[in-house]
């Protein structure tokens, strides 16, 4: 097989799928055969050179050769003739499709995707999520679970957001907030 096409629908705003895929310690979290990622620069832009590692250790490099913010890029191999394309399309404001199209320029492809691996990028992604509240006042509050970013701000934009915190319920006034953070749960990979 010289190509191969695969979709997959994900409950997400398209924005955080783009910053989820283009985040380099997010990979192995999704694609069981890569160990590590890293890439050279932050944010990513055309020329940026990302490295993964392999089960096995081997190291391989790919530059960022086609980008259309928020929605496409090309990955090409450096030194080979392999290409992914990742193509981001809003289903709603909370949904997206990824369509993700590998191919070789010779040859054929060695390791295919396979829809399992985007079918684990779904589940990652609609894994609910906990957030670090830190408050004006500098005390720090842990949410329980939300499907996702928006949901929290809704959340606490109602003004009648409350949580449990240290055995006593407090309430989170929009206006108190400073920062909201989210937390990356084992329980996700």
């Amino acid at each position: 097989m010289k190509e191969l096409k695969l979709t997959v629908a994900i409950d997400c705003p398209m924005h955080e799928v783009w910053d989820f895929v283009l985040n380099p310690e997010n990979t192995p979290k999704w694609i069981d055969g890569i160990v590590a990622e890293e890439t050279n620069e932050s944010p990513t832009k055309l020329g940026t050179v990302y490295k993964n590692q392999n089960r096995e250790g081997s190291w391989t490099e790919y530059e960022i050769t086609e980008l259309n913010l928020g929605s496409m890029f090309v990955m090409s191999q450096k030194g080979g003739n392999y290409h992914v394309r990742y193509t981001l399309k809003p289903l709603d404001d909370d949904k997206c499709e990824l369509e993700y199209h590998e191919w070789v320029d010779e040859g054929e492809l060695e390791e295919p995707f396979t829809q399992d691996i985007l079918n684990k990028l779904k589940t990652v992604m609609e894994a609910p999520r906990r957030y670090v509240i830190t408050l004006k006042s500098g005390k720090q509050l842990v949410t329980g679970k939300f499907d996702n970013d928006e949901a929290v701000l809704r959340w606490i934009r109602t003004g009648a957001a409350g949580i449990v915190y240290q055995n006593e319920q407090v309430r989170i006034i929009p206006h108190e907030v400073e920062t909201i953070q989210r937390i990356e749960d084992d329980d996700k990979q």
